[in-house]
């Protein structure tokens, strides 16, 4: 798996009606002939061991992503091999200090689950699909809270035909969500305190004719408390267009940018976007096919400072507005890992070495001064593997150096 991501007790069951109504169209609004991902689910958990930097803790088996916390991870397996349990996934919540793995709960039904996540005051926030997640009127899309104190997990809600790759960020004490709805996009907020969901604005996209405005990714600026939204707009069915609007937390418009002319081929800009940033002008863009682009803002026109091509990676976080960013190169024999300085427009440079130099990184998560490192093996001549390693590092303990030039 390429990227690294990263995921009951006594609570209450709190559930929250949606104002959206969903349906299933294959356009530029959804992008589902975007996707890459494999519709066959393979009921089959991967071991990977756990180190703190090259001490070994722990070895635990697991399906699918792994979230970062302050304290550990959540990640997530399936109950067992019986066929009668094949559909049901576990989830669990890794401690550091104590090398052990909490339960948080069961998922009947599981289907597909993405990469994004956002963790406010101690609950970690997901989606997760349950049904036949490529069919509407088969598929359920959950919304859920896992409570890192209470090691418990909760359904806040449940949207029949939701979309799968529906996207959230932080902001606050809350939780902004991106829903593909019937003929547009809705802008959603969550509040984590009062447990309510509100709409904060709705984007008409024409499905049939695929003509309008489509929310494609959420960027937050805490710091200067404004929202951006990537947006798709097709004027027609061949003339679209992408842009980055940014609102202020009252959703008034603040500005918006054009950042059309970075792509080569008008096919990209309809492509899913799987990682978007905009904070500080500087922008960070990922697709589901093979664009990956860091620019700088200047008078509404982007330029790339040159430090990354399409090799490079941004690691997750399950916080955001962390800074400066961390990249890394998926499978580089070298394994360095980048952090970008955007007030200084500098890029510096480390090596992250482990006991193993056959051990190249295949994912990086951050939080704060946290990194996990994933780490894998696969013999170029014999296609044999390693087990997969995942690796507790502090940031700090890591020499970074001033990159000059784009492969150095």
């Amino acid at each position: 798996m390429k990227k690294l991501l990263l995921f009951g007790l006594s609570l209450m069951l709190i559930i929250l009606m949606s104002a959206c109504k969903f349906t299933d169209h294959t356009n530029e609004n959804r992008s589902e002939k975007t996707q890459a991902i494999s519709q066959n689910i393979i009921n089959s958990n991967e071991t990977i061991s756990i180190y703190e930097n090259n001490q070994f803790l722990d070895r635990i088996e697991h399906f699918g992503y792994i979230f970062q916390t302050q304290d550990g991870f959540v990640y997530s397996k399936w109950a067992s091999n019986d066929s009668n349990r094949t559909t049901v996934m576990e989830y669990y919540h890794y401690y550091f200090d104590a090398s052990e793995s909490v339960k948080l709960g069961n998922i009947e039904n599981w289907s597909f689950q993405t990469h994004e996540s956002a963790l406010v005051n101690n609950h970690l926030y997901f989606y997760i699909s349950t049904g036949d997640y490529t069919s509407e009127e088969n598929r359920s899309l959950l919304f859920v809270d896992v409570d890192l104190v209470r090691d418990c997990l909760v359904q806040i809600n449940s949207e029949k035909g939701g979309f799968p790759y529906d996207t959230m960020k932080r902001k606050g004490d809350c939780v902004l969500l991106n829903k593909v709805v019937t003929n547009g996009s809705c802008l959603q907020e969550y509040n984590t305190v009062t447990g309510k969901i509100k709409q904060l604005k709705f984007f008409d996209f024409d499905d049939q004719n695929v003509v309008g405005e489509a929310v494609r990714n959420i960027s937050v600026n805490e710091d200067k408390k404004t929202i951006s939204l990537l947006m798709l707009r097709n004027k027609t069915k061949e003339d679209a267009s992408l842009n980055i609007d940014t609102y202020d937390y009252d959703m008034n418009l603040l500005n918006s940018i054009d950042i059309s002319p970075i792509f080569t081929d008008s096919n990209e800009l309809i492509q899913g976007v799987t990682f978007f940033d905009y904070i500080n002008d500087y922008l960070y863009y990922e697709n589901f096919s093979i664009t990956r682009y860091l620019g700088v803002v200047n008078n509404k026109k982007i330029d790339s400072p040159g430090f990354i091509d399409q090799s490079f990676e941004l690691s997750y976080e399950t916080e955001n507005n962390q800074e400066p960013k961390l990249f890394y190169q998926y499978g580089n024999e070298n394994n360095y890992l980048y952090l970008f300085d955007a007030n200084e427009g500098k890029m510096l440079k480390a090596t992250y070495k482990t006991n193993n130099d056959r051990y190249y990184i295949i994912g990086v998560s951050r939080n704060k001064n946290n990194l996990l490192v994933t780490m894998g093996y696969k013999d170029p001549q014999t296609a044999k593997t390693l087990e997969s390693r995942l690796f507790h590092v502090k940031m700090s303990d890591l020499k970074f150096e001033t990159k000059n030039t784009l492969l150095q």
